[in-house]
């Protein structure tokens, strides 16, 4: 299966335009680096435009006693390598062919221009799209994001087999010639995704169309949850309640914001927005003009509180959400049920119009921690309130505070949509005994998140949206497995 955990997605469509790939790396999970990359556009089946360079890397390695390699070049008067023995015969492509190649941040600018929004093919994806976001990454700074087609799983969901390309060739009669180089791998990834493609279109009983459709909203499913967890961890590991405490306190404003990068709100006046950026300065910060992975503070023009981030929840499931969904209400088949949804979606239309700029600084925010997860937030009030403290020299934040301290006397929110229904009562009664308290709300008291062993709707609920304004804004929670507190006897 095509495991892949990042931005790019399964296309739910089988496209008649796309770009076919296929990459060769160093193979070695030290040393990955991308060594040929080759990609051809296709439409209606017809071979329109084709791209194909070989890739020096931007590192390389010295060759010692341990080294396998059957080829090398000379660098600063010592032999060096990229690939080892067995990636040259595999590929047939040696160290000083590399050593020659065009260097990776020119060919990746030309295969991003290359590529553009088209849909890409591939033969087993998941490494080819891990190692272009590296490359990306580094490169342009920004992750690589598609919607793709793989082969591999296309084959499967008709035979019900794994195939390797080479097999696959042969189970279509296509000539395996050259094999292990991007151009010719690519090549015959484009024959077998015309034939796996016809199969499915030309199926008149539509089983190999149910089958596609099946199995890509359970991959798209999976990898969906993958990202979830993932953003879990991160969302544990961002937490700033004991920095903002720090700051609220004591001050020392230039030691958290030095070097870090500030998005100011687009919202905040032109005199108040002079103040930060004279404070940022001051402080060793840059004031950037985007959001993205190396943001770290957003400065907001409105202070949040539990009665903001309810209205906002509100506003996201029934303005935002709404706008940008393609729900329609002839799904609903008991009256009350839309009649309901139709007075939500009123009451919230009047709260968002009564406050639009709060409330879209508010899903800015929102939408901005969810891809990017680590970004602080901070009023404009704050940060004016923790500069006017001033600066002691005597203190300074000790971040070895900032993890998690488990406490059983701390007060839990059990996000029961997620937990086994017969684990409930044994989870509270283990928690009460233990000195901790169960709180029937989630607010700023809450210190832990239940969630059950399997859950994925907490990342789609209510709940959830409150939870990334508390801890963006200082709050100190974190999400727990069920697992710590379903045992009859926590002794």
């Amino acid at each position: 299966m095509s495991f892949i955990i990042g931005p790019s997605k399964f296309s739910t469509y089988l496209p008649n335009k796309y770009v076919v790939i296929d990459l060769e790396a160093t193979g070695n999970s030290k040393f990955n680096y991308i060594i040929e990359l080759s990609a051809i556009k296709i439409v209606n089946n017809e071979i329109i435009d084709e791209f194909n360079h070989l890739i020096k890397p931007p590192d390389f390695r010295y060759i010692d006693d341990t080294s396998k390699v059957s080829s090398f070049s000379i660098k600063n008067g010592k032999k060096i390598f990229y690939i080892d023995s067995f990636i040259e015969k595999l590929t047939g492509i040696d160290n000083k062919m590399i050593d020659n190649a065009i260097q990776e941040s020119i060919v990746i600018k030309k295969f991003h221009s290359f590529i553009q929004d088209n849909v890409i093919v591939g033969h087993g994806m998941a490494n080819d799209i891990n190692l272009l976001n590296k490359a990306y990454n580094r490169v342009l700074g920004i992750d690589f994001v598609c919607s793709f087609v793989d082969t591999f799983e296309l084959a499967l969901i008709i035979d019900n087999a794994e195939y390797s390309l080479v097999n696959l060739c042969n189970k279509f009669g296509i000539d395996n010639k050259i094999v292990h180089r991007a151009r010719s791998d690519a090549y015959r990834t484009y024959l077998c995704y015309e034939k796996l493609k016809k199969i499915i279109n030309d199926d008149s009983v539509a089983i190999f169309r149910e089958g596609f459709d099946n199995k890509i909203n359970s991959m798209i499913a999976s990898q969906k949850n993958n990202m979830n967890r993932k953003r879990i961890k991160k969302f544990n590991g961002m937490n700033w309640s004991r920095v903002k405490n720090f700051l609220e306190s004591v001050g020392n404003l230039e030691d958290i914001l030095y070097e870090e990068n500030i998005f100011v709100s687009n919202f905040i006046n032109d005199r108040d927005r002079k103040k930060i950026e004279d404070i940022v300065e001051y402080c060793g910060g840059n004031i950037s003009n985007t959001i993205d992975d190396n943001t770290g503070f957003f400065i907001s023009n409105f202070n949040v509180d539990m009665d903001s981030i309810d209205f906002f929840t509100q506003v996201y499931r029934n303005v935002f959400e709404c706008n940008s969904s393609s729900f329609e209400h002839k799904e609903k088949n008991i009256e009350s049920e839309l009649n309901s949804e139709i007075e939500a979606n009123i009451e919230a239309g009047k709260i968002y119009d009564s406050n639009s700029q709060k409330y879209d600084e508010f899903y800015l925010i929102y939408s901005s921690i969810l891809k990017h997860n680590r970004i602080k937030v901070m009023s404009f009030e704050e940060m004016i309130n923790s500069y006017d403290l001033g600066y002691n020299p005597n203190l300074v934040f000790d971040e070895s505070l900032s993890s998690m301290i488990y406490d059983n006397t701390n007060n839990f929110y059990l996000y029961l949509d997620g937990i086994n229904e017969s684990n409930v009562d044994i989870i509270k009664k283990n928690i009460i005994d233990k000195g901790g308290h169960i709180k029937e709300t989630l607010d700023e008291s809450v210190e832990y998140i239940v969630l059950g062993k399997k859950d994925n709707t907490f990342i789609n609920s209510n709940e959830f949206i409150k939870f990334i304004f508390l801890i963006s804004t200082g709050s100190s929670i974190f999400i727990v497995n069920e697992a710590r507190f379903e045992k009859k006897s926590m002794e």
